[in-house]
């Protein structure tokens, strides 16, 4: 059998006017945005993969960035 895979990109833009302190909290502070999403016509493999997955999503940004507000303090 043979599958076809389709590669799909998908970039948004979005502008704000707002002070960098702020954007950076917006990034490391789950409580100023939150965006989720789920797989859509998945398989059960697929979905299965997204659940076991989901935790370190929740995790949220860290590393690099737990650093840069260690240094911008």
């Amino acid at each position: 059998m043979t599958m076809n895979a389709v590669e799909c990109e998908l970039v948004i833009t979005l502008t704000f006017d707002v002070p960098r302190e702020l954007v950076f909290k917006t990034w490391t502070e789950p409580k100023h945005f939150t965006l989720r999403g789920v797989p859509i016509h998945a398989s059960e493999e697929e979905g299965k993969t997204f659940k076991e997955g989901f935790e370190s999503m929740k995790q949220g940004l860290g590393g690099p960035f737990d650093q840069l507000d260690d240094y911008m303090a």
